[in-house]
């Protein structure tokens, strides 16, 4: 079996064999196979006038870009997507519910979507209306939906319909192949669900585009395919959004699948495994579990271990993702289409998690903040420290001056104080992490860095300690 990764994950390659495919593991399978691909070959020039000149357009850069309304924007995957539309330049719309703008928990995301310029329409997915007022606006549909919301895509469908505009429907799918599984309950319900919806697309006459992206990148390879693995998600499903906006306009994805194939990615779970022994530097205990024993473990396992654990079999067991050739008549593959987007790979993203940290400690020469650099180095040699100092530090006699001399000699001390937004901006965007470790009398003043660290923009998710209380920097101090 192959494993496949993109800003989305793909995964196993080679025919089902019972003799090959008889176990699904915690660790990792067996050794997989050799497998080969067989890519589509170029799309051919018709005789229609009309479609020369489309390809035409397209191939040369010279067609204006579509107009796309995502709906479902604001979940996990759809917020790539929304953000690959606005940055490629497509005029970009996105269905959210009036309750979602209000939400505080959207806040900083909404807020994203104004900034990238995103045309906010208020509806909702059951208000036939709002769809169908939203959809006569622009070219292309995107679904983004959950898994609760698929079968509810007849919606869209009808809407569309009705619109009578649409030159492309991209309804939510973003994962196996749905016509081409073997699946056991509960995932063969839930792709059966979207198989019909793949029907309805087509019985409608609908132009159409399904993305087959297969294991999300940021859930899967966090935990190395792990089912009830505590490692938490990435947001690593960029790829899946730059591809997905690149078929919009492309005549050779019209009517056809979308598989995501990247072949840097092309990995088997004994690969992915081995790749991160290697960046930890020690091995790690497999467990290997029959297949009997996984069907066994579907069937008493609660709603979602279930659901994972039957997709596990679908893709580990029988190579649901890859255990077929993509034929030019059916499907078309993606990096091979847009070879110049540089996808993420799985090494990469194996390093961040493995990485080195670059540590802003600001208040470092304190008498908490030396130790803590101190300890730092003790436990953490690989990082990167800064440490931020005031223009005068340097010149100081005695114990400060000695301090700074140790900077030195362990880390990069930068120039700046907490009360000068534009140097504490400049120090925060070079690190990963902040640490702070103010005096009593400068507590108050860590909204500063607070402030210094949301212009940022690259600690999302990271908190401001100081050794006494923590500071959520997500939090709506104004």
């Amino acid at each position: 079996m192959k494993l496949f990764a993109c800003g989305s994950c793909n995964l196993p390659d080679a025919p089902y064999s019972p003799s090959k495919a008889s176990r699904f593991f915690t660790g990792k399978p067996p050794i997989p196979s050799p497998s080969r691909f067989i890519f589509p070959e170029d799309f051919q020039i018709s005789s229609s006038s009309s479609e020369i000149e489309t390809r035409f357009l397209f191939l040369f850069g010279m067609a204006e870009g579509s107009k796309i309304l995502i709906i479902g924007g604001t979940g996990y995957i759809g917020k790539f997507i929304v953000e690959a539309s606005a940055k490629s330049g497509h005029p970009t719309f996105a269905l959210v519910r009036e309750g979602t703008v209000s939400d505080p928990a959207k806040a900083s995301l909404i807020e994203g979507f104004k900034n990238y310029g995103v045309i906010l329409i208020h509806g909702d997915l059951y208000n036939h209306e709002s769809l169908v007022k939203a959809i006569k606006q622009v070219d292309v549909v995107i679904s983004t939906v959950g898994h609760g919301q698929l079968a509810d895509q007849t919606k869209i469908i009808a809407a569309i319909k009705e619109a009578g505009n649409v030159k492309r429907f991209f309804p939510s799918e973003f994962g196996n192949d749905v016509d081409r599984v073997h699946a056991v309950e509960p995932a063969k319900s839930a792709f059966a669900t979207k198989a019909a919806i793949r029907r309805a697309v087509e019985a409608e006459g609908i132009p159409y585009t399904f993305v087959s992206s297969n294991f999300f990148a940021g859930y899967f390879v966090p935990s190395l395919g792990q089912a009830g693995a505590t490692s938490p998600p990435r947001d690593k499903e960029e790829d899946i959004g730059t591809y997905t906006i690149k078929a919009v306009d492309d005549p050779r994805t019209l009517n056809k699948i979308l598989y995501l194939r990247p072949p840097a990615n092309t990995l088997s779970l004994n690969d992915l495994v081995s790749l991160w022994e290697k960046k930890i530097g020690k091995p790690l205990e497999k467990i290997y579990v029959p297949e009997e024993q996984l069907l066994k473990n579907i069937q008493e396992s609660p709603i979602p271990v279930n659901v994972i654990l039957s997709i596990g079999h679908s893709v580990f067991v029988k190579g649901d993702h890859t255990n077929f050739e993509i034929e030019p008549s059916f499907g078309v593959e993606a990096c091979q289409l847009y070879p110049d987007v540089k996808y993420t790979t799985v090494d990469e993203i194996l390093d961040q998690m493995a990485g080195k940290s670059k540590i802003l400690i600001i208040g470092g020469t304190g008498y908490i903040g030396k130790i803590h650099r101190r300890s730092e180095r003790q436990v953490r040699p690989s990082d990167l420290r800064f440490g931020q100092r005031r223009n005068s530090f340097q010149s100081r006699q005695g114990e400060p001056h000695r301090v700074f001399q140790e900077f030195r000699r362990h880390s990069a001390p930068r120039r700046g104080d907490v009360h000068d937004h534009e140097s504490l901006v400049k120090a925060i965007k070079q690190v990963d992490v902040v640490i702070s470790t103010v005096s009593l009398r400068q507590v108050a003043d860590q909204t500063k860095i607070i402030a210094a660290i949301k212009e940022a923009g690259n600690i999302q998710g990271e908190k401001i300690k100081s050794f006494g209380m923590t500071v959520d920097v997500d939090a709506d101090y104004s």
